[in-house]
């Protein structure tokens, strides 16, 4: 494989390129990276530059549908940016592990003491109250069914 891309593809300038000197990395799919160059459900023998993943999995999921348009769920596929921004600064956090991320787990907490007043809990020690982070709807309702 060429080391430098415009080796292979000359007049990259045309393509957009700019000025800057084009790697393979540039190029992902001139670069004989995708899904059918080999068995996808075992390691390769040579792995490929993360940007070049990124952008596998990225145009994958593209065919997928808009959330945004989803009429077949009850829940909503908006937010804020700013939880958008707080999930994605928090994505590392390993949420079991409350002993090193205290701040997490007494978020987690008063978020649960919300949802009990929210859901009319008796009056007592909100503190107390006990609860479980879920990823998704189907979860959160099969927990609060068996907990009924």
């Amino acid at each position: 494989m060429a080391e430098n891309i415009s080796e292979l593809l000359p007049g990259m300038r045309r393509l957009g390129m700019g000025r800057r000197r084009p790697t393979v990395t540039d190029m992902t799919y001139g670069a004989g990276y995708s899904e059918s160059s080999g068995d996808v459900h075992s390691f390769p023998e040579e792995g490929m530059p993360a940007r070049n993943a990124y952008q596998l999995i990225h145009d994958s999921l593209k065919f997928d549908g808009d959330p945004a348009l989803n009429c077949a769920t009850f829940l909503t596929t908006w937010m804020e940016p700013e939880a958008d921004k707080l999930i994605m600064e928090n994505l590392g956090k390993n949420r079991v592990d409350i002993d090193e991320y205290e701040a997490t787990e007494r978020i987690h907490r008063r978020c649960l003491a919300h949802l009990y007043d929210l859901w009319n809990g008796p009056d007592g020690n909100k503190s107390e109250v006990t609860g479980t982070v879920v990823v998704g709807s189907s979860e959160g309702i099969m927990l609060g069914g068996l907990a009924m």
